[in-house]
């Protein structure tokens, strides 16, 4: 005779879209899979997950400064879903960094 423990996991394995308890985790088994929305419910039950709309903003940052060769920021930010100001936007802010530790390595230098 199988222990309890044993039947409940097998009711687990056999959970549907309709036995989850809310539509966001209907919404993640339908972008996961409901293997994935099972397996948070076991693991991490309780906890309350924020997914921010810029959830990649240090990766395309990154990646337009690594690819930015200042004649595509049309197709750069066409490739991360951006604006090409914005591409320009991260382009200067990181000419801006580059600028202040260039000053301050002269700095040191003249001291």
């Amino acid at each position: 005779m199988e222990n309890l423990e044993s039947k409940f996991k097998s009711e687990v394995a056999e959970m549907s879209l309709d036995d989850l308890p809310n539509e966001d985790l209907k919404d993640l088994a339908h972008v996961c899979g409901i293997h994935t929305a099972i397996k948070l419910l076991q693991d991490l039950n309780g906890i309350h997950i924020y997914i921010p709309k810029d959830g990649f903003k240090k990766v395309i940052e990154r990646f337009i400064i690594k690819n930015f060769d200042g004649s595509n920021a049309k197709k750069l930010a066409l490739a991360c879903n951006i604006s090409e100001v914005h591409v320009y936007e991260i382009v200067r802010k990181e000419d801006a960094k580059k600028n202040v530790k260039r000053a301050a390595s002269m700095q040191q230098i003249l001291l």
